[in-house]
């Protein structure tokens, strides 16, 4: 049965949510990156804007690169054990491009901060953290073992941890380069 009327639940039957296609690939994205960064600034501020959601954007594909990273290291392990992760449904060749779409995607959407958004140009502070996607990439690339993807594995993350943290600090720079601009506005006489 899809709805158990009795406790007024959804129950999936057959169906591992966690595990089986791309759920957890979407999974991921929203809730680690739209959600996370969302919450984070509402709670503190009170309110909600695109241009939160659009910042969030690259925060949301490295995280998801991280996942793509343990997903393409295990796709031997997962495919006999019968789960179904994006990886091992398109296979390694597949993955391995995705990933490297998915990070070359986090940082045009930096860009497009910039572009599109009216954050200032201090966004592509971000962009300093682009020479630490090298390795992490050769390694998921080229390599099948797991140690090696292992370290990518490590590297995703500290790139997603530098990528944030330079973009968080191009975001307040444009914020208070912004903030400053409308006071001197706002005190300088005629």
């Amino acid at each position: 049965k899809l709805l158990k009327k009795n406790n007024n639940y959804i129950f999936l039957r057959k169906i591992n949510l966690m595990s089986n296609f791309v759920f957890l690939f979407i999974f991921t994205f929203l809730f680690f990156g739209l959600v996370a960064v969302a919450g984070t600034y509402y709670v503190q501020t009170e309110t909600l804007t695109t241009e939160v959601f659009a910042a969030a954007i690259p925060i949301g594909l490295t995280v998801t690169a991280i996942l793509m990273v343990n997903n393409i290291r295990d796709i031997q392990t997962d495919s006999v054990a019968n789960k179904h992760t994006l990886a091992v449904l398109i296979g390694r060749r597949q993955s391995r491009t995705l990933f490297a779409l998915t990070l070359v995607l986090a940082y045009l959407a930096t860009a497009a901060l910039w572009l599109v958004a009216s954050f200032d140009v201090w966004v592509f502070l971000a962009w300093l953290s682009l020479p630490f996607t090298a390795a992490p990439l050769r390694a998921v690339l080229y390599s099948e073992d797991g140690p090696t993807l292992n370290t990518a594995l490590q590297s995703t993350a500290r790139l997603h941890l530098l990528l944030g943290l330079l973009l968080a600090l191009g975001l307040g720079s444009s914020q208070t380069l912004m903030t400053y601009k409308s006071v001197s506005r706002l005190t300088t006489v005629p």
